[in-house]
């Protein structure tokens, strides 16, 4: 539906997907670190559909959820 590809969810299934650009605007970091945290196996998680790494809403609200108190939304880079 065009509610969802205008808030740029996209559908697969059951599960909503949130793009990169969502994610960065959420957690306040460029879409870059989310790529350099993939890479380096931290941030949320983050799956491969077709060319695109996709976010799964509720994986992404799980892990939301699990940082501790004042995270500054910012996995450690010095790890």
């Amino acid at each position: 539906s065009c509610f969802a590809l205008c808030l740029g969810y996209s559908r697969t299934g059951e599960r909503m997907y949130l793009k990169a650009e969502q994610i960065a605007e959420t957690l306040k970091v460029t879409s870059l670190t989310l790529y350099r945290w993939r890479r380096d196996g931290k941030g949320p998680p983050a799956v491969k559909i077709g060319r695109r790494y996709l976010y799964d809403e509720k994986a992404f609200q799980a892990w939301l959820a699990a940082q501790p108190t004042g995270w500054k939304n910012r996995p450690s880079s010095d790890d």
